[in-house]
């Protein structure tokens, strides 16, 4: 199985490391941002992210 490269979250450890209160995750292809506020950039890390994603039925 594969996810095409707009289905991708990375977490940038330098915006982790200079902004701790911000969000650290950027899409792998689109901006998380293109569509406005959405709920992907609630979380501020990767680790809440993955929180998140189970909370709401989501496992892998």
């Amino acid at each position: 199985m594969g996810a095409p490269p707009q289905g991708l979250v990375f977490e940038d450890p330098f915006l982790a490391a200079r902004q701790p209160d911000r969000p650290a995750l950027v899409g792998g292809k689109e901006p998380l941002d293109a569509a406005g506020r959405t709920p992907w950039l609630e979380p501020r890390n990767m680790t809440e992210l993955i929180d998140r994603l189970k909370d709401k039925g989501f496992s892998g």
